[in-house]
């Protein structure tokens, strides 16, 4: 019996997916963007990915990845923190454990989710990505730099 992750938001994908790509289609990329967290209050006993950040303000709910432009507060593009798979090696929405910076096979979580949300549409923008501490890695600034 073959063994497979469900997709937690099998339910929302659809209207995601389409809310998303419209977004990213009606704004032009600005030269701040902001890569950040944002938590989303929900106190749900049928949500399967929400979690709790004791140290966070709102400390029950769900996580969320997006990109915001520095100038016009747009909300770019996002991505959902549905939790842990084996795809992604570390548990928690950012690395608990330092990466090795010259190991080309670990990537943590942070470089992979950074790439994905900052796509081809910022290729060649010259566009500048604010990020905090938690995002803060070489190898992500290398291969920002090299894009």
């Amino acid at each position: 019996m073959t063994e497979y992750a469900p997709n937690k938001l099998a339910k929302l994908k659809r209207v995601n997916d389409l809310l998303r790509n419209n977004c990213e289609r009606a704004w032009d990329v600005e030269p701040d963007a902001t890569l950040d967290e944002s938590r989303l209050r929900l106190h749900s006993r049928f949500c399967s990915f929400v979690t709790e950040m004791i140290c966070k303000p709102i400390k029950t709910g769900c996580t969320i990845y997006c990109v915001n432009f520095s100038k016009s507060a747009y909300l770019y593009t996002w991505e959902w923190y549905t939790g842990s798979t084996h795809d992604r090696p570390q548990g928690q929405p950012t690395d608990q454990e330092p990466i090795e910076e010259d190991n080309e096979q670990h990537t943590g979580y942070v470089l992979p989710l950074c790439l994905r949300l900052i796509g081809k549409a910022f290729d060649g923008t010259f566009c500048t990505v604010y990020t905090d501490k938690a995002f803060t890695t070489i190898k992500l600034a290398r291969a920002l730099a090299s894009r």
